[in-house]
């Protein structure tokens, strides 16, 4: 059901080094806080701004404060393919969990360039790959056809962090997508809809009510930001208990929102 990756901030010092201290202090407020994951290297990450040698460094040290607690997935993304490979594979090295990257920005990509670049990224890396649809700030979006194809060549392309406006193309993914693989996963980028989306069975359109209700009811939204926090403690190391005790909630909010909304 509904499920948060935060994505971090990068603290540095005034000349231009790493916070490590702050690094920790982020991280474990996060932690503590009940998130679900946390993203670094996003575009609130600055990727684009950083040297090689401290994205390296940065990655080590957050592998190392996080230490698995909660997953930790790296944004990859660059301009320059081999840097992309290279970092890539620095941070499974590392011990990161997942990795993810908007294709190449500025210039504007044909779907079947797109496909072709995260074939190549996909067949680089080991582990887990997410696609990163932000057409706001790469000029152009990925189709759902494409990301459909790259699903069924790589095993170990799991999932998509969708940031664009209205809930149409993401729901355009996981209608096409679902049928074949329904443990892909769909994350919604903005930050008034960051709510994880797993595909399901054909007319199964749950977590959009749930994800519809939450964004047009804001005192809703703070309720269950609040039933998050006040389970994170009883449920620290137990993932499975503290998704099933925000079940009532989440399916009490679904079913007001299948009576208020209709079909979608």
């Amino acid at each position: 059901m509904a499920k948060f990756i935060t994505p971090a901030v990068t603290p540095l010092l005034e000349n231009g080094t790493l916070d490590v201290e702050g690094l920790s202090v982020l991280y474990e407020h996060l932690i503590q806080g009940g998130m679900d994951g946390v993203l670094i290297l996003g575009s609130i990450g600055e990727f684009f701004a950083l040297p090689m040698a401290l994205k390296k460094q940065l990655i080590t040290e957050a592998v190392r404060i996080i230490n698995h607690r909660i997953p930790l997935m790296v944004g990859v993304s660059g301009m320059v393919f081999d840097e992309v490979k290279e970092l890539a594979r620095y941070a499974f090295e590392a011990g990161a969990d997942a990795v993810i990257s908007v294709p190449p920005y500025y210039f504007w990509l044909k779907p079947e360039s797109t496909e072709t670049w995260y074939d190549a990224l996909a067949d680089a890396v080991d582990g887990p790959v997410y696609l990163y649809n932000f057409p706001d700030r790469t000029g152009y979006s990925i189709p759902p056809e494409t990301v459909l194809r790259l699903a069924r060549k790589h095993s170990n392309i799991v999932g998509i962090k969708d940031t664009i406006a209205g809930v149409d193309h993401t729901r355009a993914i996981i209608d096409l997508g679902k049928p074949e693989f329904p443990d892909f996963e769909v994350f919604s980028g903005f930050a008034e809809r960051v709510f994880h989306l797993h595909l399901r069975y054909a007319g199964d359109h749950d977590e959009l009510y749930f994800l519809r209700y939450l964004n047009e009811h804001p005192d809703t939204a703070k309720a269950y930001e609040a039933l998050k926090l006040s389970l994170w403690k009883r449920f620290e190391h137990d993932r499975d208990g503290y998704t099933a005790a925000k079940g009532d909630f989440i399916r009490r909010v679904t079913e007001t929102a299948k009576a208020e909304y209709g079909e979608i």
